[in-house]
């Protein structure tokens, strides 16, 4: 059974990877915290959408010019090493876990909130 960190790291690289192969869309399986992150890369742009099926979702990637709109997504926390983030140490492209769910670094630093560093967009 995978825990809920290591399901976001397999959607993490499921999208990167469809990236790279220039796939239209890619499916990863639905879990607790996907469709929140899903919903902060649409907010931001970068991707059209998603779409939930029964026990998956369909992801929606964005092109301009045929070239992806980034170049991937990398884990940050680890599943035996969390990495915490005091306000000061934001990184705007990164994605965090606080008391107020998942959120952008730019949100972070509106809401003045620290928390887990769980992705960056690059």
């Amino acid at each position: 059974m995978y825990s809920q960190k290591k399901k976001f790291f397999n959607m993490l690289a499921i999208i990167t990877n469809g990236l790279k192969t220039k796939q239209f869309s890619v499916r990863i399986p639905n879990f607790r915290y996907c469709t929140q992150f899903l919903s902060l890369l649409k907010e931001d742009g970068f991707i059209y959408g998603y779409k939930i099926n029964s026990s998956t979702v369909e992801v929606f990637l964005k092109y301009f010019e045929g070239r992806p709109l980034f170049s991937g997504l990398r884990g940050i926390s680890s599943v035996r090493g969390k990495y915490f983030c005091k306000l000061h140490e934001i990184k705007v492209n990164g994605f965090y876990s606080t008391v107020s769910g998942i959120l952008t670094g730019r949100q972070c630093l509106k809401k003045g909130l620290g928390g887990e560093f769980l992705a960056e967009i690059y």
